[in-house]
């Protein structure tokens, strides 16, 4: 099921079966002078159903949204057997319940994606992106506020990379190159597109007035996409800390901009206390406050994963925060659930689970404990 079915120029949506992959649904909407604005490392191999199921986010989410935002209709097969059609590509719809909105994040536990109607955006014609040193956690969050004010809705893409991400991701053996100094203490790869010919000259002047206001140490920046590429393969080559450390415990974290430098602090020193090797690579999407840690504490056993997870998730502000950002829950964060819902939001998610899919074929076992 990897057809793609039609591409509304006038309208502007996209329809696709499940098994198409995302890359692919990029470069036939680029035929048409559109994009499908999700974006993620694993574009290559992910599908368009796991992208819904799992409400995928990516590094285009400060612009255009999750998934979820991007969906505009879906064709789901329930577990009896109904084949559910709910792809009407209207973008206004009050007739009731917004079905679709069940089957997105639902990770399979509720029905069979098999088709979707998406939105599309027309394709910028110019670019640019920077690459942005800082002095302090402090300055990041007033470089946010001012890329928001002075870009609007040009800005796609704010990301925060820790030093020791950095430094791994540009060593010898990572395949990048350096584009800046990596004795910083924390970096920013921001980036803006549009229609506009003057957004290269919007972006220089962007950092020029941060470097006067000694908001920003120092800063790179390039419009060509050969150029872009080698800023965004910094960023997107997660592999290499794999190759690097074994094992990797990942987390996937959300939580306001103003926690996140407290709480990196917090964990950092909390693993420090408890194993006497740690790496912790941090880096995420700060512009929609998602952070990504890529952990390695020495040892691999159960006991070592559990009190990291709980190193990471009891760390996270009691409010307004969430375990999972944009991987989902799965098996192995089932038990951690309770720390971003509560009882009263996951026994309405069991009801619904219940009524949808009672003798629980659908994905069994994923998210919560059911039966």
């Amino acid at each position: 099921m990897n057809a793609i079915q039609q591409v509304d120029n006038i309208n502007q949506f996209v329809e696709v079966e499940a098994g198409v992959i995302l890359e692919n649904l990029h470069q036939k909407v680029k035929e048409s002078g559109f994009i499908f604005p999700l974006d993620l490392g694993a574009k290559g191999s992910c599908m368009i159903g796991g992208n819904i199921a799992t409400n995928a986010g990516g590094l285009q989410a400060l612009r255009y949204g999750v998934m979820r935002n991007l969906v505009l209709g879906l064709e789901v097969v329930l577990a009896d057997g109904t084949i559910l059609n709910n792809l009407n590509p209207v973008l206004k719809n009050n007739t009731g319940y917004d079905l679709k909105h069940l089957f997105i994040g639902s990770e399979g536990t509720l029905g069979i994606i098999t088709r979707a109607i998406l939105k599309l955006n027309p394709a910028p014609a110019f670019f640019s992106t920077a690459f942005i040193a800082l002095e302090n956690f402090e300055n990041s969050r007033e470089l946010l506020n001012r890329a928001k004010i002075f870009f609007g809705d040009k800005l796609t893409s704010f990301e925060i990379l820790w030093p020791a991400f950095y430094r791994l991701l540009t060593n010898e053996n990572s395949g990048n190159k350096k584009v800046m100094p990596d004795n910083y203490p924390l970096y920013v790869l921001t980036e803006i597109a549009g229609s506009d010919r003057a957004i290269p000259f919007q972006m220089e002047v962007f950092l020029e007035s941060a470097l006067n206001d000694n908001i920003v140490v120092d800063a790179v920046f390039v419009q060509q996409q050969e150029d872009r590429k080698q800023f965004w393969q910094i960023r997107e080559n997660i592999d290499h800390i794999l190759v690097q450390h074994n094992p990797i415990f990942n987390f996937d974290v959300s939580l306001p901009v103003s926690e996140m430098e407290q709480y990196v602090a917090k964990v950092d020193a909390e693993l420090k206390q408890n194993f006497s090797v740690v790496y912790n690579y941090v880096f995420g999407h700060m512009g929609d406050g998602n952070l990504h840690l890529m952990i390695n504490c020495g040892e691999g056993n159960t006991d070592a994963k559990e009190l990291v997870e709980k190193i990471v998730y009891a760390a996270l502000p009691s409010t307004h925060s969430s375990v999972s950002a944009e991987h989902g829950i799965g098996l192995t964060k089932k038990k951690w659930l309770p720390f971003s819902r509560s009882p009263q939001e996951i026994a309405v998610m069991k009801s619904i689970k219940n009524v949808l899919d009672p003798n629980n074929i659908m994905n069994p076992g994923k998210i919560f404990y059911c039966y």
